[in-house]
């Protein structure tokens, strides 16, 4: 186990140095803190194709027609869920339409929070630096893991 872990910290650091840095905002999400899960499940999807192909070789068709006409439309649905997500998180946070900097994406991405902060971690804002949908700015920088000097 740790020469796997050896590895995936070899290979995150050679992408990282490969393709720059990657975003801290989603540092400890899932499937995002290593690029190894992508790719064991990668190799598992075209290993499936492979081996779904040679079993259906000599086999009748299947029939997915009423399954497919489903799928469809939860895709259909959830793309239109995700496109009302992405126009209300880029119209609330400011995004602009060029090349977005690491560091400014603003009060949109308490839209995307995952984690509670701790209380210590941080810190009572001054009266009226409230962010536009109720949070405050410690409460922002906090789930974002970027903490006041006092609590490191």
């Amino acid at each position: 186990m740790e020469h796997l872990k050896a590895f995936d910290d070899e290979i995150n650091a050679f992408l990282d140095n490969m393709f720059g840095p990657r975003d801290s905002r989603v540092r400890g999400w899932f499937m995002l803190d290593s690029y190894l899960p992508t790719f064991f499940l990668t190799v598992m999807y075209l290993l499936s194709i492979w081996l779904g192909n040679k079993y259906m070789k000599n086999r009748p068709a299947l029939s997915l027609r009423g399954i497919l006409t489903l799928y469809n439309l939860g895709i259909t649905l959830l793309s239109a869920y995700m496109l009302a997500e992405l126009i209300l998180s880029t119209w609330e946070g400011g995004y602009n339409l060029q090349c977005q900097d690491l560091t400014s994406a603003g009060e949109a991405d308490i839209r995307t929070y995952r984690k509670k902060p701790m209380k210590k971690d941080m810190q009572e804002p001054p009266a009226g630096k409230e962010v536009k949908n109720g949070f405050s700015k410690a409460y922002f920088t906090a789930a974002n893991g970027v903490m006041n000097k006092k609590a490191q």
